[in-house]
């Protein structure tokens, strides 16, 4: 089951801040050595972003960690 349904992501920042935890999630579990789990948010991202861009028109999000 999809942690964030559809419902519960109505606006631009809550599809933004949902994929953004999931990049943190997934980077995580990967530096804990769980890679399924790492892949399963992996998945999670992929869907997130498709639907953000059938709904907004695109999406990038800045993963780096350098906040200059």
């Amino acid at each position: 089951m999809p942690r964030f349904r559809k419902g519960q992501l109505s606006t631009k920042t809550d599809f933004e801040y949902a994929i953004y935890w999931e990049y943190l999630r997934a980077e995580y579990f990967r530096i804990k050595g769980n890679q399924p789990k790492s892949d399963e948010c992996q998945s999670r991202i992929k869907e997130l972003e498709w639907r953000y861009a059938t709904r907004f028109g695109g999406y990038e999000v800045d993963t780096s960690s350098n906040n200059n």
